[in-house]
């Protein structure tokens, strides 16, 4: 219970980070209308699990600790749903990858030369598999012990040329970018912060951050063959194609999230200034330093050995000052 009960208690004190965190990240999106940086929405991740203290402050007292009732409570219903949601994310990567084991493998000559030629300018080792599958998004990344690209077969054999090579090339960059990977560390946030609202809408909101950062660099890459007008027609035919076949998902192409396609498209067709790059990326450089010092700071009050002293987790009368 000694452990359990101080994971809880730093699961609140890295909640208060995250939040506010999450609330700046919002605020600008929202408000000042940035493309923002991948590593904003990295850190939002890393806020809600990784708490910032003071070097004397201790996570895990050497003392036993005399919880409130109420606490105990609360800590125990903390446990079970982070257990529950643990379990149903782990089941469902599980469910997921056995269903793409029996997908078949992508043979089509025309998917498959694009393909290669893609993977000649790709800076990877090995290009991950093309099968076809019924998913819930027309072109996704599958990722457990290693990437899978996902096509379904209807809608991507109506696809030119162009566009194949527009849609697998914004699928290899999901990957090169990590973008799984984090995605996975907001899974493992969510697990622990269940209880908050923000880290549901920070994971949201990071899937935007994602898409905007993958069209970014995908155009980046087919800028020579590409126009931004081009790429997005791709993404717009997509949505077509899907939405004729009612697919209901929110993913790589984001195929019926009409709002978030308006954002994309805008993002896409309207480059930002590189004063309003500089700006964006100095003010969230400084509101994180600021989201550290804030944390830094109330961890003095919140950590051992402060908090039998202004905080309301109280320790056993071993302590003595």
């Amino acid at each position: 219970m000694q452990v359990i009960g101080n994971l809880f208690g730093i699961t609140i004190f890295t909640a208060m980070a995250g939040s506010l965190f999450t609330v700046v990240l919002l605020f600008a999106r929202k408000v000042l209308h940035p493309a923002l940086p991948l590593w904003s929405g990295v850190f939002g991740a890393v806020f809600f699990l990784i708490p910032f203290i003071v070097p004397e402050a201790r996570l895990f007292p050497p003392e036993e600790t005399m919880w409130l009732h109420g606490y105990r409570i609360a800590c125990g219903i903390w446990t079970a749903g982070a257990a529950m949601f643990m379990l149903y994310f782990i089941l469902r990567s599980i469910f997921a990858y056995g269903a793409v084991l029996k997908y078949p493998i992508c043979k089509d000559k025309k998917i498959c030369r694009v393909y290669r030629m893609l993977g000649v300018s790709a800076p990877m080792r090995r290009l991950p598999e093309l099968r076809f599958g019924s998913l819930k998004d027309p072109v996704c990344v599958v990722t457990l012990l290693h990437p899978v690209i996902i096509l379904n077969e209807g809608i991507t054999q109506q696809l030119t040329e162009q566009e194949l090579e527009i849609i697998l090339s914004h699928e290899l960059m999901h990957i090169q970018r990590k973008h799984h990977l984090y995605q996975r560390i907001y899974d493992l946030a969510c697990c622990f912060h269940w209880f908050n609202p923000f880290i549901w809408i920070a994971k949201n909101d990071f899937v935007l951050t994602c898409e905007i950062d993958c069209d970014s660099c995908a155009l980046r890459r087919l800028s020579e063959a590409v126009s931004p007008a081009a790429y997005a027609a791709a993404m717009l035919h997509l949505m077509e194609l899907s939405a004729g076949q009612g697919s209901t998902g929110f993913g790589t192409m984001n195929a019926l999230s009409f709002l978030l396609a308006k954002q994309r498209f805008s993002y896409i067709l309207n480059k930002p200034a590189r004063l309003m790059k500089i700006f964006t990326i100095t003010v969230l450089f400084l509101f994180t330093v600021l989201t550290i010092v804030i944390s830094t700071v109330e961890s003095r009050s919140y950590f051992y050995p402060y908090s039998a002293y202004s905080g309301e987790l109280e320790y056993s009368d071993i302590y003595e000052e």
